[in-house]
């Protein structure tokens, strides 16, 4: 027989993701620290990894491998490895360990797929919706990361990225 008891699951917000569920616990007294930690994580990777594009984009190439791959060429593709392993941290910073390959598994590839348009899409549209969902006040945080990244929140809360051209 086993003894188990219930500690207010309750009060548990899931997200279904293709890899499996991950949620918090609303009433978790640590939810916004976490948070922003989690954006921290990402602004600061994001940061350190447009930084080295920039300086590799500045270098000559090199002799081709076997592979025919310059070496500026694999510089570009280390830096990028090492932008999707800041994502995933970050990701995994509120989330905890492991969340990260849930939300990224593609269920067609059968494998995690983490990329600069999924990165930004999960924490910059789909997230927020969740914790607002969860009521954990994150609305004035994201304002304010979303205007560091060149965008901005319109009068009726959409966000509206300044890349696009608007009709």
């Amino acid at each position: 027989m086993k003894n188990t008891f219930n500690l207010g699951k309750d009060t548990l917000y899931t997200i279904e993701a293709p890899g499996g569920v991950i949620g918090f616990d609303i009433n978790d007294h640590t939810n916004i620290e976490r948070l922003k930690a989690m954006y921290e994580v990402f602004e600061k990777e994001e940061k350190r990894y447009r930084a080295e594009e920039l300086i590799i984009s500045k270098q000559e190439d090199g002799k081709k491998d076997k592979f025919g791959i310059t070496s500026k060429e694999r510089k570009e593709i280390n830096n990028y490895d090492k932008y999707i392993l800041g994502v995933k941290n970050a990701i995994d910073t509120f989330f905890g360990e492991g969340a990260s390959d849930k939300i990224f598994y593609d269920e067609l590839l059968e494998r995690v797929v983490v990329t600069l348009p999924r990165a930004e899409t999960l924490l910059f549209d789909i997230l927020p919706e969740h914790f607002e969902k969860a009521n954990l006040k994150s609305e004035e945080y994201m304002n304010e990361r979303l205007k560091k990244r060149d965008r901005f929140v319109s009068k009726e809360k959409d966000v509206v990225d300044l890349d696009e051209e608007v009709a």
